[in-house]
């Protein structure tokens, strides 16, 4: 996995159906690395997204994992990531 320096704020979006879930994981412990993140977690809304703690500022990892969701746009996509880029 070749991901994009120097360390940026980062989300992932998945589903535990979709066949990238492995590279989705693979990304965020990579961008938990980057931005110097701890390895817990609080809610992010909406569920069951997740942010991780002690991020470098400016730069969070906000990870959802959505049950028996397949490779396909999350309904609550657009709200995380407004979210994520109005906590900039």
């Amino acid at each position: 996995l070749i991901c994009p320096s120097p360390p940026a704020a980062a989300a992932q979006i998945i589903g535990t159906a979709d066949d990238l879930l492995g590279d989705a994981q693979k990304a965020r412990d990579y961008w938990i690395g980057a931005n110097a993140c701890g390895q817990t977690s609080a809610p992010f809304g909406p569920s069951p997204c997740v942010s991780y703690d002690g991020c470098a500022t400016g730069r969070p990892e906000v990870y959802c994992e959505i049950p028996n969701m397949g490779h396909e746009l999350w309904s609550n996509a657009a709200e995380v990531t407004w979210k994520l880029f109005s906590s900039l």
